[in-house]
């Protein structure tokens, strides 16, 4: 069930969460990568609808290729 509120400012920014929703979602935790320092073993976590659509990936490695 989605409930609306208000939008909520997130401390002295102009960001604002418009939405939130609870949702049901399959979730997947991962260890993946060869070891070397471009591919560093590391977990990941896969968010999956369940029709089998990969929704999101949370990757301990940035864009940037460094551990965060």
């Amino acid at each position: 069930m989605e409930k609306e509120k208000s939008p909520v400012k997130q401390g002295g920014n102009n960001k604002c969460v418009c939405k939130a929703a609870v949702i049901e979602v399959i979730v997947t935790e991962s260890v993946v990568g060869s070891g070397s320092d471009a591919d560093p073993i590391r977990k990941i976590v896969q968010y999956w609808s369940f029709e089998g659509e990969l929704l999101a990936v949370s990757d301990p490695i940035s864009r940037y290729g460094k551990i965060v």
